[in-house]
């Protein structure tokens, strides 16, 4: 298995977390003690212009500036200007009788394709944004379709009353965002890492929680990576040039996980916090 070049600690893991939330790829899962969905932006925001703080709803790390909704196979159609470029679309499907599984959504940026992953779950780690333009009105197209639950079965004909709801949110600074109260104690970061099956990587200086942290570690070339933390904050997760954007947006315990984007050698990680509230640790998983 991999090997860190950094002193990392290890230790057993037993599951104490409960599974909530879908796959943002083929094998990859979030996981937190509540009820709570992680909204990981498609790629990764390096940079948001901080703005004056404006009243509005806002979702995981995000000010929703548009909605739209329609009902299958209707396509949703939104035109909204965007500020900072990638955006998150929330989207679900859904009937009278809740949020059925077997559906996909296909989402276009003025006529480009951008990603498509089944409906009521994140948005995918890569997604192409390249239709959209920063300060031009932009036509975001999310269409429906069905997918067969048994391989090589027909995929069963969408319904025409499932209706299908999309929210734009974008990327704000962590500062303007309208964080929960800090409870009295925080759960303990250092309690799970000790019970997972794992090399801890890097982990969050105590006196300074948004201080950069850098190790070199040799990768497999296939496998998982799991961060975990206990309090608000954008991560930005560097393997070698390959970003991917993680965090949390409540007090509550909160591990993600999900595919190595990078390995097969020798990579420089680098964890770059924005403004954040308690502990975290990023771990290569066994």
């Amino acid at each position: 298995m991999a090997a860190v070049v950094d002193e990392a600690r290890t230790g057993r893991r037993r599951r104490v977390l409960t599974l909530v939330a879908g796959l943002l790829l083929a094998g990859t899962a979030v996981i937190t003690t509540q009820l709570h969905r992680e909204g990981e932006p498609g790629v990764a925001v390096p940079v948001v212009p901080h703005s004056t703080h404006r009243a509005g709803e806002y979702r995981e790390g995000t000010l929703i500036v548009a909605k739209g909704a329609a009902s299958a196979p209707e396509p949703v159609t939104i035109r909204y200007k965007p500020r900072f470029g990638a955006p998150v679309l929330f989207m679900e499907c859904a009937t009278d009788e809740g949020y059925p599984l077997g559906y996909r959504v296909a989402v276009a940026a003025n006529g480009v394709p951008v990603f498509e992953t089944p409906c009521n779950r994140l948005n995918p780690e890569i997604a192409d944004w390249r239709g959209l333009v920063v300060g031009r009105e932009a036509v975001v197209t999310v269409v429906v379709s069905s997918e067969a639950q048994v391989a090589g079965a027909e995929p069963p004909v969408v319904p025409p009353g499932l209706e299908v709801r999309v929210s734009i949110g974008e990327p704000v600074p962590v500062d303007e965002y309208p964080l929960p109260p800090r409870p009295p104690q925080l759960w303990s970061v250092e309690e799970q890492v000790a019970l997972e099956d794992g090399e801890v990587l890097l982990r969050s200086d105590p006196t300074e929680p948004s201080r950069v942290q850098q190790v070199t570690a040799v990768l497999p070339e296939h496998g998982l990576y799991r961060f975990v933390t206990n309090a608000p904050g954008r991560v930005l997760l560097d393997f070698g040039g390959v970003v991917r954007t993680s965090g949390s947006w409540t007090y509550s315990g909160f591990v993600s996980v999900h595919k190595l984007p990078v390995g097969g050698g020798e990579v420089t990680i680098t964890v770059r916090p924005e403004n954040h509230r308690g502990d975290w640790a990023l771990l290569l998983m066994r």
